[in-house]
């Protein structure tokens, strides 16, 4: 059996600090030259405030609260342009103090059938060891922590559960995650390195991951 086809994906940017949410309006992004005004000129704004921000473009998807900042998209050509912007965000904004990194990828899988949906959920999470205790037991949620390869400060976790967009689909969410040792605006130059750096490694990463749960399929 090959990959299943993989339906819906996205990658995103987690920093995890201290934000002044509301700075991050679309007119913050055209002034400082990250985003022109032709591309932001139909972005769909939900909230813009001292506590919390929201707006949509037709590529990115960007929320801030005061503790967390996040920009995300679907589509996959513009990865790197997502790192980038995401990036240059706090390079502007270099005083933030910035503790945690997420580099995040996410798919949608479809299973050629009911059979090979709950296939899968069995093999990862193998029904004889709770049919003694369930009746028909079946996965729902399975969370998967790994220590980092590279001998910085976080971990991989990998979730893996029924998709809640697409029929007989599984859902794969992959968080490479790190972490400096304090929550300062020296530590962000610290997360802005490993952002950049190991962009490329997490990326390839993300791929083997979604490659060896597709090939139990």
């Amino acid at each position: 059996m090959g990959m299943p086809p993989i339906v819906l994906e996205g990658v995103s940017v987690v920093f995890i600090g201290s934000f002044n949410p509301a700075i991050f309006h679309p007119s913050w992004y055209v002034a400082e030259g990250l985003w022109s005004k032709t591309e932001l000129e139909n972005a769909e704004v939900g909230v813009i405030a001292a506590d919390a921000c929201s707006f949509r473009t037709e590529q990115y998807t960007l929320q801030a609260l005061n503790n967390r900042f996040m920009i995300s998209t679907t589509q996959p050509p513009l990865y790197d342009s997502l790192r980038d912007l995401a990036i240059g965000t706090f390079r502007i904004l270099r005083h933030t103090p910035l503790a945690k990194l997420g580099l995040n990828r996410d798919f949608h899988f479809r299973l050629e059938s009911e059979e090979a949906w709950h296939t899968i959920g069995h093999r990862l999470a193998p029904r004889e060891h709770w049919q003694p205790i369930l009746e028909n037991p079946g996965m729902r949620s399975l969370a998967i922590e790994g220590t980092r390869p590279d001998g910085l400060d976080g971990a991989v976790n990998v979730r893996v559960e029924p998709s809640n967009r697409i029929g007989n689909g599984l859902f794969v969410e992959i968080n490479d995650h790190f972490e400096v040792d304090d929550n300062s605006a020296r530590s962000a130059k610290a997360i802005l390195r490993i952002a950049e750096e190991q962009w490329s490694a997490s990326q390839r990463r993300a791929d083997d991951i979604i490659q060896h749960i597709g090939s139990l399929c």
